[in-house]
């Protein structure tokens, strides 16, 4: 699982990067349900797993479903210290589940600004969404995230790698 979620980061910075700065789509969350972008756990989180530096929660009496869709878990994604709220994975079982999500992200956000073989992006300046889903896993995933936060974990990550090569020349 940890793995899962660190792929998912990463495939989601990559995807970030290449896209173009300054796309915008309609409703660009600025936070998940009742916490906004850089908000700090609360208490009624229960922490998930570290991936990375990042740290995950779920809630315990959390909604599992948006409409029809249902999740199997949420994962509330933070970011840095102190902990700021980056993004959240909501993952589900089912082609069906992946449907649905086609249909609610898109009458919520608009036609997608990127798409690929199951996987659908709304990228913005607020915020960044994946809908991505694995035909041979028969599971997908939900990402929404903080664009401005996204860009500051990346840069941070380059320093370090940069800081890190310093002293092999």
């Amino acid at each position: 699982m940890k793995r899962k979620i660190m792929g998912i980061s990463i495939a989601a910075m990559l995807i970030f990067l290449i896209a173009t700065i300054g796309l915008t789509f309609q409703n660009e969350p600025e936070g998940f349900r009742d916490l906004k972008w850089g908000d700090a756990p609360t208490e009624d989180m229960i922490y998930f797993a570290t991936v990375d530096e990042d740290r995950g929660y779920t809630i315990s009496n959390d909604k599992m479903y948006i409409g029809n869709a249902q999740f199997s878990h949420i994962v509330y994604v933070f970011y840095d210290q102190p902990e700021r709220l980056a993004s959240v994975g909501l993952y589900f079982k089912g082609e069906k589940n992946f449907d649905l999500l086609k249909t609610i992200c898109r009458g919520k956000f608009g036609e997608e600004t990127g798409s690929g073989f199951f996987e659908l992006d709304w990228e913005g300046q607020k915020a960044y969404i994946v809908l991505q889903y694995d035909m041979a896993e028969e599971s997908g995933y939900l990402t929404l995230a903080s664009a401005q936060i996204m860009l500051e974990q990346m840069a941070a990550q380059e320093e370090q790698e940069i800081e890190k090569a310093e002293g092999d020349w």
